[in-house]
């Protein structure tokens, strides 16, 4: 998580320093820096961060949370080890797949789901389905808990018709 103007997800590792509160997100200190940033000594970058301003305007957001989709998964192989980051604020699920060229974590378009404000947890499930909890603070009957599942069953219908008539009631009307 980040504070003031980045939102960062950090993988974690023993002794490894983050920079908070002296740097955020990819800057090399304080809060805002231009793209490439420099990693300062001492410091472990965020394998993945994004801003807080959308359009040049400050938005509420926050990182709420994330999981790894597991190999024995519903999902196709290509979302296997991917991780799932959650912002409920700005609802947003994000995939990040990781480059082992580049030893980088990068989004993939589109988000995996634009519909998860007020999500807090993601988990994957013994069944290989994501789940998710949302909290709805307009009604204490609001919240939920949900399941992701990847399959063909959430496409549209596919009409199919098919006729092959050899006759038909009103033959002697033509």
């Amino acid at each position: 998580m980040g504070g003031g103007d980045w939102e960062e997800v950090d993988k974690l590792a023993a002794g490894s320093n983050y920079g908070w509160p002296e740097r955020e997100g990819p800057c090399s200190a304080g809060n805002l820096c231009n793209y490439p940033p420099l990693t300062p000594s001492g410091f472990a970058d965020p394998i993945y961060a994004y801003s807080h301003f959308v359009q040049n305007t400050l938005v509420d957001t926050a990182v709420t949370g994330g999981a790894f989709i597991p190999g024995n998964t519903t999902f196709p192989a290509e979302y296997h080890g991917n991780y799932i980051v959650v912002d409920g604020y700005q609802g947003f699920m994000r995939r990040l797949a990781y480059d082992a060229q580049t030893l980088t974590w990068e989004p993939v378009s589109p988000d995996f789901s634009t519909d998860a404000y007020g999500v807090i947890s993601l988990q994957p499930g013994p069944d290989g389905n994501l789940y998710y909890i949302r909290l709805d603070n307009s009604s204490a009957n609001a919240s939920e808990i949900r399941r992701i599942r990847y399959g063909v069953e959430n496409a549209p219908p596919v009409a199919k018709i098919s006729a092959n008539p050899i006759s038909s009631p009103n033959a002697n009307a033509l």
